[in-house]
């Protein structure tokens, strides 16, 4: 049997919070910084990769890498990563989608709060500032109610909303989440929808699937609220929604292109917030993802099967 050998990542700049699993796993595992060639040349040596930066996979990689059975990935998105030679292998991917969860979600409520209570022209000391709005009682669609969806729906239940959820899987309804529909019947929900939060993964399926004909549907009162990836909205249509009126505003924590140039019009809109792809961040996240990938070495190596298994064709 092919003795296992995990080949740990890190930044230099982390290396702290890399120590719980180097400690418990020195002797079967091997630390390196985050440097290609280094990796390059060590990779045919090992079965697993734990911390893999998606820009270090490359083609070439699984030309060497001839004994390599285990992927994790630190981050929850890894469309980048997805390469053929990743997808037909019988290398098995993880990620720490869990990790990053709670954070996300914080971040799409207080985009939303941010736009509902005219923060923005606030701060900015407009002269006429529209009425704040109330999120009591309104219908809030969720679009991907994976773990991220699932948390902002915890959290804008609370606010006494209404939650509809649009996923690929029908999903059992709980106590946050009121009615879930496949994608077939976004635009129907899309027509009584007054704030949409966007937290699905970036598929062949979900890019663009925000264009023209979608935010056509949207009530003029609506927002969107966007901490996926940047390309499941269609920037140009989403412009021309705000400056037609289409939908009262966005919160894009992604975009596409990114990041933004300092002087796009989505910068310069009064009813349009822009943070810099930085929901996954928080004081605890780089812990949560420490211990998923301490877990799921101890597994590795106990022939377990592993936390956040990505199913390699669907994209997550």
């Amino acid at each position: 049997m092919l003795k296992k050998k995990v080949l740990l990542i890190s930044n230099p700049k982390l290396k702290k919070y890399y120590k719980k699993i180097i400690t418990t796993y020195g002797s079967k595992l091997e630390n390196i910084d985050e440097n290609y060639s280094i990796f390059k040349k060590k990779i045919p040596e090992f079965t697993a990769v734990v911390s893999l930066p998606s820009y270090f996979v490359k083609a070439e990689i699984f030309n060497l890498a001839k004994q390599l059975d285990w992927i994790h990935f630190g981050g929850a998105g890894i469309e980048n990563a997805l390469i053929p030679e990743l997808i037909n292998s019988n290398i098995v991917v993880t990620n720490g989608k869990i990790a990053q969860g709670p954070s996300i979600a914080d971040q799409a409520i207080a985009l939303c709060l941010s736009l509902t209570r005219r923060i923005k022209p606030a701060i900015l000391e407009k002269k006429i500032i529209s009425r704040p709005i109330e999120l009591k009682n309104k219908k809030v669609l969720i679009h991907g109610l994976g773990g991220v969806g699932m948390l902002i729906a915890e959290r804008i239940k609370t606010f006494g909303c209404y939650v509809i959820g649009i996923d690929k899987e029908l999903k059992p309804l709980n106590s946050f989440v009121d009615e879930c529909y496949r994608p077939d019947k976004l635009i129907q929900n899309l027509q009584k929808s007054d704030i949409v939060f966007v937290s699905s993964p970036l598929t062949s399926e979900t890019e663009g699937i925000f264009g023209k004909k979608e935010f056509n549907k949207m009530k003029k009162e609506s927002y969107i609220i966007n901490v996926a990836r940047g390309k499941i909205i269609d920037t140009n249509s989403l412009v021309k929604a705000l400056n037609s009126k289409e939908i009262s505003g966005a919160g894009l924590d992604v975009t596409d292109p990114e990041p933004l140039n300092s002087s796009h019009i989505l910068r310069k809109l009064d009813n349009v917030i822009v943070t810099p792809h930085n929901a996954g961040f928080s004081d605890m996240n780089r812990d949560r993802s420490i211990s998923i990938m301490k877990e799921n070495v101890k597994r590795y190596f106990q022939n377990n099967s592993l936390l956040n298994e990505v199913n390699k064709l669907k994209g997550y």
